[in-house]
């Protein structure tokens, strides 16, 4: 109760399979709301690096962009199926972990407006036990005035080819299966589903009952 009076839009991901854990959480008044799939991509075709889009430019970030980035990741989340909102206070501490790589993420702007970003990517890397390294596409955001004229794709294709840089085989991401728009990109740049959690939500919430 005092989780949803703070958090209206709380989330809860039960272990897969669980009787006694969705017992409890219908007792509680949840219902499914959404899957969250990861796919994985093994192998795909070699991508190049991107070119910058005429009358734009891509670069990678750099500390002074915080505010700016900061800004735009919310503003680009905030009409999402799942909408999500990030703390300066979160991601300052991501950005300053010893392992923390600005290399990571790409920001994509107009050429007259060099600072006033619009687009971004991060990917992660991770090595495995094997000796191998997994990598994988954090976030693509689009701030909403500039969608539908490719740059989703071209964001993608720039994290595919900076984890390939990275010597990856396997490239993962994650992608809520209510996001019509993300999906079937994903998919066409060579993506498959492997796995998929059940979110659930508080029944005011819960409008997609699956």
């Amino acid at each position: 109760e005092t989780a949803l009076a703070n958090h209206p839009q709380l989330e809860l991901a039960p272990p897969v399979g669980s009787e006694h854990a969705e017992a409890f959480l219908r007792s509680v008044d949840f219902a499914p709301h959404h899957l969250l799939r990861r796919l994985e991509r093994h192998d795909g075709g070699v991508v190049d690096e991107p070119d910058a889009p005429e009358g734009y430019i891509l670069r990678t970030y750099q500390e002074a962009d915080f505010s700016v980035y900061h800004a735009l990741l919310n503003r680009a989340f905030s009409d999402h199926p799942t909408p999500i909102s990030v703390s300066e206070e979160r991601m300052r501490a991501v950005h300053e972990r010893p392992d923390f790589d600005p290399t990571l993420i790409l920001l994509l702007a107009p050429s007259d407006r060099p600072a006033d970003f619009v687009g971004f990517v991060f990917v992660r890397l991770r090595p495995t036990p094997d000796g191998e390294i997994k990598g994988g596409i954090g976030m693509i955001g689009v701030d909403r005035a500039y969608r539908q004229r490719g740059f989703g794709r071209l964001l993608l294709r720039w994290g595919i080819w900076r984890l390939q840089q990275a010597g990856c085989r396997l490239i993962e991401l994650e992608v809520v299966d209510i996001n019509d728009r993300a999906l079937p990109l994903y998919e066409s740049e060579g993506f498959v589903p492997v796995l998929a959690w059940p979110y659930w939500a508080h029944r005011a919430e819960a409008v997609h009952d699956r």
